[in-house]
């Protein structure tokens, strides 16, 4: 195996774990904002209990300790800010912005290490630093944010440390200090990646699951499950302002067609059908498999009888001349459709309707 093979397939590898970091941020965003939200509430509670013991116990350690005007001002913003948290959670933990989750949490990391530097730094001029690198490697850790937002608040951090330490503090304990919080940096950089990592492939495989157990397997369409709790997810969210067009297809004698030319023969034609139904709707419409050889069609925001009429001749068209050309079987199908507005009552109402229309045909 040659240097620029390895090279060549190393820098394929970043390439594809950027596109899938990137694709994990897009697709789940609020799956991250929801728990963001939770672990944020959780570390606050913490840091105000934590902060809490270290002021009672360390004077009972460390002799002729005594709290910096530092210490005294972190523990009312910590305690204000964990109550902020707190309201807000109650209120939103449904629903909460994904964009106004990541502030609170950049918010909480520059609240945090903030306050470490400044106690790290000012406040102990003649006395090591204790908790700024030990946050730069926490923090990141525990937040799910991109990259560039979490390591440009850190890096930013980082520098205003190094000012304090060379402007505040003897010289002899500060280059320590500031060794320390780099090689900290380092670190948080190589456990963040790593964790980010093991979140993303995680993600990944979740999907891949959840794809699997939503898709029908012989058309890659929906199955009935899954386009039934679409239908019902979009007619609750449309409340009575609900325009939309339902669909049942059936194709015709295909019972005789699996027991004549074989399943083979009928698997083949179950997905050109969800082919033919892909390329004629909408990637936002709902499209599945019923069952059987029975589709299920919900056409967004339609309402137009001239429409159903052109969809159905389509369909007709395409999988007539595809089902011919592959299997020598000329295939044709039914439709029962119903234009669902406004007070359309509940889903087995309205399917109950299509169906109907679908045996009138």
């Amino acid at each position: 195996m040659s240097m620029q093979y390895r090279v060549e397939k190393l820098i394929k590898k970043i390439k594809l774990e950027f596109r899938n970091r990137k694709n994990y941020y897009k697709t789940g965003r609020e799956q991250i904002a929801a728990t963001n939200l939770k672990v944020l509430l959780l570390a606050s509670i913490v840091a105000v209990v934590l902060l809490l013991t270290f002021l009672a116990v360390t004077p009972l350690i460390i002799r002729d300790w005594h709290a910096t005007v530092y210490h005294i001002m972190f523990f009312p913003a910590l305690l204000g800010f964990c109550i902020v948290v707190s309201v807000y959670y109650s209120v939103k933990k449904e629903c909460a912005p994904a964009r106004t989750v990541t502030v609170l949490c950049v918010l909480f990391i520059v609240l945090l290490d903030g306050f470490c530097v400044l106690i790290d730094s000012v406040g102990a001029s003649d006395a090591p630093g204790t908790f700024t690198s030990m946050m730069f490697i926490i923090l990141p850790a525990i937040f799910i944010l991109p990259f560039l937002w979490i390591y440009g608040v850190i890096a930013v951090l980082e520098v205003l440390y190094i000012v304090a330490i060379i402007v505040f503090k003897d010289e002899r304990i500060g280059q320590y200090d500031i060794f320390g919080s780099v090689v900290a940096l380092l670190c948080s950089v190589i456990v963040a990646n790593i964790i980010t990592h093991l979140r993303v492939r995680d993600y990944s495989v979740q999907s891949r699951y959840k794809m699997l157990s939503m898709t029908d397997s012989l058309t890659g369409i929906q199955n009935k499950g899954s386009s039934l709790d679409a239908l019902e997810e979009y007619l609750n969210a449309r409340n009575h302002n609900t325009s939309c067009i339902l669909i049942l297809m059936d194709l015709d004698d295909f019972k005789r067609i699996n027991d004549t030319l074989g399943h083979d023969v009928g698997d083949i034609i179950l997905g050109h059908a969800g082919k033919t139904l892909c390329e004629t709707f909408r990637q936002t419409d709902i499209i599945g498999r019923f069952g059987g050889d029975e589709f299920i069609i919900v056409v967004k925001n339609a309402w137009s009888r001239e429409l159903i009429q052109r969809k159905c001749k389509v369909i007709q068209e395409k999988l007539a001349q595809r089902s011919e050309a592959d299997t020598g079987v000329t295939v044709s199908c039914s439709f029962g459709a119903i234009i669902v507005r406004g007070n359309h009552g509940n889903v087995h109402s309205i399917f109950a309707q299509a169906d109907a229309a679908l045996y009138e045909t």
